[in-house]
């Protein structure tokens, strides 16, 4: 095989990594079960495609310099969602408003062994239902923003990781630093 030959193929290589990688990004924001399900597991087989690539690949090449990449940036980002998932649940417990849950919680404690006996969440329901509505109306932007520290951040990271290595990969370009987090 050519050295031409050798390029096309570690650059047709390097842009199913990233078909991938986008179509997981995009999966990721759909608010489905389903689509996230989707979306994890094509994180998973993108991880494992980029370890099988690099441990294939020629040291300085298009792919094995782009699947060190991906590696780096779904690790990466899976620290910074820990952190800011920690952050977010810190901010939650924080200022949570519990009270428009308190006359509800009441039933619930009186049914609890049966409730955890047989996991039954209907019974749980009956005794939750009235006070949700009130729950997350008095804790809507708690909830929001909770939300926005938990998500945003990974997803930013991750987003313009993305983009920086899908727009050298289009062009043919290796990454500088592979290895460095921004």
């Amino acid at each position: 095989m050519s050295d031409h030959e050798s390029i096309e193929k570690d650059k047709k290589a390097v842009m199913n990594v990233y078909g991938l990688f986008g179509a997981s990004i995009l999966l990721s924001v759909i608010p489905h079960a389903g689509a996230a399900l989707l979306s994890l597991i094509f994180l998973t087989v993108l991880l494992i495609m980029a370890y099988v690539n690099r441990k294939r690949a020629e040291d300085k090449s298009l792919l094995h310099n782009h699947s060190v990449f991906v590696i780096k940036t779904i690790w990466v980002t899976g620290l910074i969602a820990f952190g800011t998932m920690v952050a977010a649940s810190g901010y939650i417990f924080a200022f949570i408003d519990y009270l428009p849950f308190s006359p509800c919680a009441e039933g619930i404690m009186d049914n609890a062994m049966a409730i955890s006996e047989n996991n039954d969440i209907d019974l749980f329901m009956l005794h939750a239902q009235p006070c949700l509505s009130s729950f997350i109306d008095a804790n809507y932007n708690t909830l929001m923003i909770s939300g926005v520290i938990g998500i945003a951040p990974p997803f930013v990271y991750i987003a313009y990781r993305f983009i920086k290595g899908a727009g050298r990969a289009v062009k043919g370009y290796r990454i500088a630093e592979p290895d460095s987090w921004l």
